[in-house]
């Protein structure tokens, strides 16, 4: 069964949670709904308390379709893909585009338990930007002080301060490629806005600069961001082997060097239905609209800027090496010299399947073309492209 909260037609309004939570602790189960469906609790209404605990527990996923706002001392539990044991457990929590979930900051109002026999994870709540070479752990900039632990969003956070740190450097992205970000990061619908990093000389160049295998990172959007960096460099992670799920980036990305994304410079892990709409520029080459260079997996995700580089130029992905692309489409226009694609620059011993370009691709030279620039023992099916292609 599915459990749904609704202004008419759920099981329980948004405003008599808020009411019933006033008095007592509440949990809710998907098995509790009146309703048959697939395990999931959706909250497609709105719901605000003040006080005491609200846990949701769902056979499934549970979908956030409306804005949650827990304040003072009111907490909140997401337990999720009870169904099954947590390994290889797919369900998700899920916070539809332009819902968030708000929490008070402080390390004791939110947790997730994913599968059966899942362990709690705690968390700590974000809601502050913090100061430049904070190592608090209780703002943003501070979470470089602790790689380890788990953090949300409880809030919007406006990063326009951060154009004027570090003499003109900016944020220091969290983590690096000696020391990985190794935790959970859940934006639960929030945004970053106005993040300013100016590291032309560094590698390793995002909000994060390089996540582990056991990092996941989930509904977080960067709003009118300026990344700049040398050799990996993405507008959310600058070298990512964890997950990345319902995420996206606007503004711009530049490298120096080589593998510049929009999302990701260097992607190892996976991306799902994640987005960019930036404009991204390598002075060099193997830069994508979403991924620079992709050696994992890419699904149900697109970019929409412009791309412009020398060589390793695609729409969406830079240079694919052994990834896949599934689902997948770029529409911007997309400018380098040699291996010019509109959704990929060089697919090499890598898959593509079910996705498509539209974007305009120039190239000054070789190897250039309006789906992918260059397949090299890779394979392409059930795709295409419809942008005008020159070179």
């Amino acid at each position: 069964k599915d459990y749904t909260v609704a202004a008419t037609g759920g099981d329980i309004t948004g405003t008599q949670l808020g009411a019933n939570l006033a008095n007592t602790d509440i949990t809710i189960q998907s098995s509790d709904g009146g309703t048959s469906g697939s395990g999931n609790i959706n909250v497609n209404d709105t719901v605000s308390w003040s006080a005491n605990k609200l846990t949701l527990s769902a056979q499934n996923n549970i979908n956030i379709n409306a804005n949650m706002t827990a304040t003072n001392t009111a907490s909140l539990a997401l337990n999720y893909g009870l169904g099954a044991v947590a390994a290889s457990n797919a369900s998700q929590i899920i916070t539809a585009a332009g819902k968030s979930v708000s929490l008070p900051a402080g390390t004791t109002n939110f947790t997730t338990t994913q599968g059966s026999d899942g362990a709690p994870k705690s968390y700590t709540v974000i809601t502050d930007l913090g100061l430049a070479g904070s190592i608090t752990t209780t703002d943003l900039q501070g979470m470089k002080g602790n790689l380890g632990l788990n953090y949300v969003l409880g809030s919007n956070i406006d990063a326009s301060a951060t154009s004027g740190w570090n003499t003109l450097a900016g944020f220091t992205p969290i983590g690096n490629n000696t020391n990985n970000y190794t935790g959970t990061f859940n934006g639960l619908g929030h945004t970053i806005s106005n993040l300013t990093i100016n590291r032309s000389s560094t590698n390793y160049v995002g909000l994060f600069g390089a996540t582990s295998t056991t990092a996941a990172i989930s509904n977080i959007g960067l709003v009118s961001e300026s990344v700049a960096g040398y050799w990996f460099v993405g507008g959310l992670i600058g070298s990512n082997r964890g997950s990345i799920s319902n995420s996206y980036a606007t503004g711009s990305v530049s490298g120096s060097g080589y593998y510049a994304g929009g999302l990701v410079g260097q992607n190892r892990g996976s991306i799902t239905s994640s987005y960019t709409n930036s404009t991204i520029h390598s002075d060099m080459g193997v830069v994508g609209g979403l991924i620079g260079i992709n050696y994992g997996s890419i699904n149900n995700s697109y970019a929409t800027g412009a791309v412009t580089g020398i060589f390793h130029v695609g729409g969406l992905v830079g240079y694919g090496l052994s990834g896949t692309v599934t689902n997948s489409y770029a529409t911007g226009a997309v400018t380098g010299s040699y291996f010019v694609g509109g959704l990929v620059g060089m697919n090499q011993n890598g898959t593509v399947s079910n996705s498509y370009a539209t974007g305009a691709v120039t190239g000054s030279s070789y190897f250039v073309g309006g789906l992918v620039g260059f397949n090299q023992y890779g394979t392409v099916s059930n795709s295409y492209a419809t942008g005008a292609v020159t070179g």
